[in-house]
């Protein structure tokens, strides 16, 4: 049965949730610990929007490429959207929310300079939460190979 989705912006009593909530979705999967719950604090203090589903959970928009791609995202060279440098970075997709709209365009993404998170700052943050396991897994080292990988024109 489908639900019905409500998006808002976020309140302050959804903060927890969704630091929770993302801590627990990426701990261990690209590093061992994660710095994603400590990137949304930034997000929330910045005051970025976010999707929140009303009720007991909460939609937070960051993944994996593999999420992406069985959702309608496709890679970001197919859209002609690159990074600053001009490269097609692999782990970078996109979606037109509506047809056509980035067709016939070069299109450049910026970075937000709060998505610079020190690794060194995140981690220490994590100090301060309920400690969970940090260890390596597989997916880890597939991360990095696709974060670190470049379409080719």
């Amino acid at each position: 049965m489908a639900q019905n989705i409500i998006i808002r912006n976020e309140r302050e009593s959804d903060r927890e949730a969704v630091e929770n909530l993302t801590r627990k979705a990426f701990y261990n999967l690209y590093m061992p610990g994660c710095v994603e719950h400590y990137l949304v604090q930034l997000l929330m203090e910045h005051s970025f929007q976010k999707a929140v589903q009303l009720g007991y959970d909460v939609i937070v928009i960051f993944g994996s490429p593999a999420n992406y791609v069985s959702r309608g995202f496709k890679s970001c060279r197919k859209y002609n959207v690159s990074a600053e440098n001009g490269k097609y970075p692999s782990a970078m997709m996109v979606k037109e929310l509506i047809p056509n709209a980035l067709a016939n365009h070069r299109w450049i993404y910026q970075d937000s300079p709060v998505m610079a998170v020190r690794e060194e700052d995140a981690l220490r943050y994590d100090d301060t939460l309920e400690p969970m396991e940090k260890k390596y897994l597989p997916s880890q080292d597939e991360f990095f190979i696709m974060s670190h990988s470049f379409i080719e024109e």
